[in-house]
């Protein structure tokens, strides 16, 4: 078993290929909106992933990206108004902030430092 990957994106590019398909293929207009990430973490950071595994046995990926976000919309389109009518649910509410001594959510410490 492995726990691998065959691409990995930035959040900006999955968010921009979405806008892509969506207007392009369902006709709507949509908008990519930046929130304050609600994590503490850096901003850039060392990542070099080994994902070599599945491609030596021979994986190959069978559609794009883009195709599975087009598939993804269609399915979730049904459901478009019950979505927007949770987007407060969906949309980020607690945020973590660094403090002296740890972490703390919602006015709480949560994360002790050591």
């Amino acid at each position: 078993m492995f726990n691998q990957f065959d691409e990995h994106y930035s959040v900006l590019k999955l968010a921009t290929i979405v806008k892509e398909v969506y207007e392009e293929e369902f006709g709507g207009i949509a908008e990519i909106k930046h929130v304050e990430n609600p994590r503490v973490e850096k901003e850039e950071h060392y990542y070099n992933p080994i994902h070599e595994n599945l491609k030596k046995l021979g994986f190959r990926r069978t559609k794009e990206l883009r195709d599975e976000v087009e598939l993804m919309l269609q399915d979730l389109s049904q459901f478009r108004d019950k979505i927007l009518s949770m987007r407060e649910v969906i949309e980020p509410r607690t945020f973590w902030k660094e403090s002296r001594g740890g972490l703390v959510q919602g006015g709480e410490k949560v994360v002790e430092e050591s």
